[in-house]
């Protein structure tokens, strides 16, 4: 890993403007703004304040953010190398429940599920090890009773029945949030409706 040279006192501007755009690049990786705060452990105006240089992010929030999204730490400090780390995971092994974010994928209504480094509490009542916890991505389902940032707690093995919202996984991995009536006909590795919508972090 190279050292970090910092600029000359001539140029502080310039230095912070890159970072400041790289901070932005980053957020920009997550599926809202709300989603980035929680993966940061700061508040969704906090991180505002670090995607417009306000205010100077700590490294610890950069290190939380960076390992949620898999991008290096040299090109956050730096702009130099590849934004991505090599091919991983988010750290294992962290308590509460996994939540997946959802990516947008080549396939329009179809996401790429990335384990988030954020995790929550539990929902009581829901199977322990059979729950898959989902970011929305967007505002399409606003019908559904639920928009961009809310987390939907899906039970996996649970029969889906009429008016439920599922969540379907395609054999190639792919993932949707779906009223249970447009589910693809067919079988799929994951058919889980939503039992809890968590509106609040």
């Amino acid at each position: 890993m190279q050292a970090f040279t910092a600029p000359a006192p001539a140029d502080p501007d310039i230095a912070n403007d890159s970072l400041t755009a790289r901070i932005s690049v980053l957020v920009g990786l997550f599926p809202t703004r709300r989603a980035a705060a929680a993966a940061g452990g700061i508040s969704v105006d906090q991180v505002g304040r670090y995607m417009v240089g306000v205010n100077a992010a700590p490294f610890p929030v950069l290190a939380r953010l960076a390992a949620a999204q898999g991008v290096s730490l040299d090109w956050l400090a730096t702009g130099r190398g590849p934004m991505r780390r090599e091919p991983g995971t988010p750290p294992a092994g962290l308590p509460g429940q996994e939540v997946w974010g959802l990516f947008p994928s080549e396939v329009p209504g179809w996401f790429r599920p990335v384990p988030m480094a954020v995790r929550l509490p539990p929902m009581p009542g829901l199977p322990e090890g059979e729950v898959v916890a989902v970011m929305v991505p967007d505002d399409s389902l606003r019908g559904e009773g639920v928009r961009g940032g809310h987390v939907c707690y899906c039970a996996a093995g649970s029969q889906p029945f009429a008016g439920d919202l599922v969540l379907v996984r395609r054999e190639d991995g792919l993932v949707a949030l779906l009223p249970a009536e447009r589910v693809p006909a067919g079988r799929h590795p994951l058919v889980a409706p939503v039992m809890v919508v968590r509106r609040k972090w």
